[in-house]
């Protein structure tokens, strides 16, 4: 009976240990932005896992001045818990900060659920990077980076 205990004990250890390697496989760096909820659980799961950086390619690029509603929301809570939110022209290396001075809107509900809060709480520990070709008026890809000490 005991070799039985052990054998079954041997077994569930294993399946627990595959499961647990097949979610740290899945969690990635880069990712690709579409607007879907998808999205949003990529991207938390990669912070949940403290990836250095993340970076983002949008499918569609879109204008600095026109930024999809569910990356507002990432930058929202970034800019909310003291992250930085900077822009970098990629055509001519220049930078600047990101914010309410810039004129970009960042429209987020009153009416927050539970549920936003918890999916996108990992982003206060990470600043992000617009990077955009000012010639063209599009968003290349954005970058977050974990703070330091977080």
């Amino acid at each position: 009976m005991k070799i039985k205990e052990l054998i079954i004990s041997f077994i569930f250890a294993i399946v627990i240990s595959a499961c647990a390697n097949t979610e740290k496989q899945m969690v990635s760096n880069e990712l690709t932005f579409f607007d879907s909820t998808v999205f949003d659980k990529e991207l938390s799961m990669a912070m949940k896992a403290r990836e250095d950086t993340i970076e983002v390619d949008p499918i569609v690029k879109f204008s600095p001045n026109d930024i999809p509603e569910r990356l507002g929301k990432w930058f929202y809570t970034i800019d909310k818990h003291d992250g930085k939110l900077e822009t970098e022209d990629t055509s001519s290396n220049t930078r600047g900060l990101l914010g309410a001075v810039t004129g970009i809107d960042l429209i987020i509900s009153l009416g927050k659920k539970i549920r936003d809060k918890m999916l996108y709480n990992p982003a206060r520990n990470y600043d992000a990077a617009l990077y955009y070709k000012a010639d063209e008026g599009v968003v290349e890809k954005v970058v977050f980076t974990r703070k330091a000490g977080s």
